[in-house]
């Protein structure tokens, strides 16, 4: 009966750390600044949405979306943006009048990575075309590995 037990509390012991660990939602953010500046971070979410920041410098990318879990690969979908704004306006004659502001080019947009690949507490980075990000330069102009760290969520 007590090796039952023993059996039974190490099986139980493995599933909650099992899950535990396979728990990818949480906090990550690059593991240094690009060139001393850009940083990335993106909070997954365990409702299987995320949100996205890269930002540095003037540069400003900020956006949601979800994402899809196959084996160890991450794929994200980012949401549309649509920063349009419409604008009606009255002048001093009383005529109305309306403006359309179409939405501003987004140049940091193509910093964005189509798929992440899970390693330990680490996301590995893949852009559109499936190609793996590997390293990039930090603030001495070395290049160095470049991924996501996973940590505590403020």
């Amino acid at each position: 009966m007590t090796s039952f037990r023993l059996v039974l509390f190490f099986f139980l012991f493995y599933c909650t750390n099992a899950a535990c660990q396979n728990s990818i939602a949480g906090c990550y953010s690059s593991n240094f600044a690009i060139i001393g500046w850009f940083v990335t971070s993106i909070k997954l979410n365990e409702d299987k949405s995320f949100e996205y920041l890269f930002a540095g410098d003037l540069f400003y990318d900020k956006t949601t979306g979800t994402y899809v879990v196959n084996k160890k690969r991450i794929i994200l979908t980012f949401k549309q943006n649509t920063d349009s704004l419409h604008l009606t306006f009255t002048d001093s004659t009383g005529t109305k009048f309306t403006s359309h502001f179409p939405k501003p080019e987004n140049i940091s947009a193509n910093q964005r990575p189509s798929s992440l690949k899970i390693k330990r507490n680490k996301l590995i980075i893949y852009d559109d075309q499936g190609k793996r990000i590997r390293r990039k330069q930090n603030a001495r102009e070395r290049w160095k590995n470049y991924f996501l760290v996973k940590h505590q969520c403020e």
